[in-house]
């Protein structure tokens, strides 16, 4: 069984993919050989990934799109050759059917494998689906979506084609560990309450300014904080006790475990992630993303007081003191994670791989 897998750019858009294609391999292990060929961009993370899993990768010029005049003809240029490529691909490849995630990147592929007839199957993991998503959306032969309100952003005819089953998240962040354990990990103290700090892929500079500016204060106050900065972290690294800065964390699972509340960006992933694992959150909305799609999942959960959610414009006045009333109510604390739980589904996974098998009848 050939895929071909078009997803990448980011995180939140390659892992979700990720997750389907490795319950594929389980589900059909022993009986069906699977070949995944994946397209992208040879900059970005989906290149890389697809090397680690010994999957091939065909690069392919895609871009987003940036505006008219010159830049449009490029744009206009460089998806006729990435539609090219994926065609012969599909083609030289025999390949079977097609998963995409949205962004740019996947709609090349879609677009080939409609036009050559084979299947293709979306996953949408933001409450409003993204541009490629939408334009791909009637030739998709299912729609995964994470949220029922994504339905009404969607053709009428589409609908009916729509599984609301999740996002996939990783299987090892599943893997049990206790706080104790994960935060000894990383050189903080067991029994001591802690906040974990990520951006997501692409980091957060006004989050880690916050942050940096007032960590003291959080210390202070008994708060222990594990926090991811990414490369684009430009502030003098301090050294203080209880704090703990990685440029990156590899072992999420375990950051995750030692977290009594998360300070995070609202991709779709990151929600996917900690409503999965049920953990309190406060939600700081890229304020840049396309359609102001993480606005919408943060508002999502904080109308359900599921997460509270903070602007990023507002960051400054009221996030540090947001964190500190939050771990001085424990009960608050435990409301959200047990309204958070309601959002997520660690089999998302599995459940979008056997849809998928069902559908090609293996």
């Amino acid at each position: 069984m050939k895929i071909l897998l078009s997803a990448g750019g980011t995180g939140g858009h390659l892992f979700p993919a990720v997750a389907v294609l490795e319950e594929i391999a389980n589900i059909t292990a022993n009986r069906v050989p699977i070949e995944v060929f994946a397209v992208g961009s040879p900059e970005k993370i989906e290149a890389r990934v697809c090397k680690e899993k010994h999957w091939h990768f065909t690069p392919i010029p895609m871009v987003g799109f940036a505006g008219f005049g010159l830049k449009f003809f490029k744009f206009f240029l460089n998806t006729l050759k990435s539609i090219n490529i994926c065609r012969d691909l599909i083609r030289n490849k025999a390949i079977d059917f097609g998963i995409a995630t949205g962004a740019y990147i996947s709609y090349p592929a879609g677009m080939s494998l409609y036009s050559e007839k084979k299947p293709i199957f979306l996953l949408e993991s933001n409450l409003v689906p993204g541009r490629a998503n939408r334009l791909l959306a009637r030739r998709a032969s299912i729609f995964f979506a994470t949220f029922e309100e994504t339905k009404k952003w969607l053709p009428l005819e589409v609908r009916e084609r729509v599984k609301v089953l999740g996002t996939p998240i990783r299987k090892d962040l599943l893997a049990p560990k206790t706080p104790q354990e994960a935060r000894e990990k990383f050189g903080l103290e067991p029994e001591k309450p802690t906040l974990l700090v990520f951006g997501g892929s692409l980091g957060a500079r006004s989050i880690n300014h916050t942050i940096h500016s007032n960590y003291k204060t959080l210390l202070n106050e008994g708060i222990q904080i594990l926090w991811q900065t990414r490369k684009n972290f430009d502030f003098e690294k301090p050294n203080d006790k209880g704090l703990k800065m990685l440029e990156f964390i590899e072992d999420m699972a375990s950051a995750y475990a030692s977290a009594n509340l998360v300070v995070a960006r609202s991709g779709a992933s990151t929600i996917a992630e900690i409503s999965a694992l049920g953990k309190p959150a406060i939600l700081i909305p890229y304020p840049y993303s396309t359609n102001k799609h993480q606005e919408e999942n943060a508002l999502k959960l904080a109308k359900s007081n599921a997460a509270i959610m903070i602007l990023d414009n507002e960051i400054a006045d009221t996030l540090v003191q947001t964190i500190i009333s939050l771990f001085k109510n424990p009960a608050k604390l435990q409301e959200l994670s047990q309204n958070i739980r309601k959002f997520g589904n660690p089999n998302a996974g599995y459940e979008i791989a056997k849809e998928i098998l069902n559908f090609m009848n293996i």
